[in-house]
């Protein structure tokens, strides 16, 4: 806890302290960029439509993948 004196120099930790604090968050902050990603299934042979066979393995594709939370499937 910091306490104020009624000294100038009392009043100066606080700012001090949450720019600190401030930086702290900002440094250990997960980016937004890094939240998720988007993949392609099945790369550049894509997704089996139902029509024709499938031109990939999607059980070998997905396992070189590691997949999180909020990840973007798509065609």
């Amino acid at each position: 806890m910091v306490l104020l004196s009624s000294g100038r120099r009392g009043l100066m930790i606080v700012p001090s302290l949450v720019a600190v604090v401030v930086a702290a968050l900002a440094v250990t902050a997960p980016r937004g960029a890094d939240a998720y990603k988007n993949y392609t299934v099945g790369d550049d042979k894509g997704w089996y439509n139902g029509l024709t066979l499938p031109g990939v393995d999607y059980k070998a594709w997905a396992d070189g993948k590691n997949f999180s939370l909020g990840d973007f499937l798509s065609e």
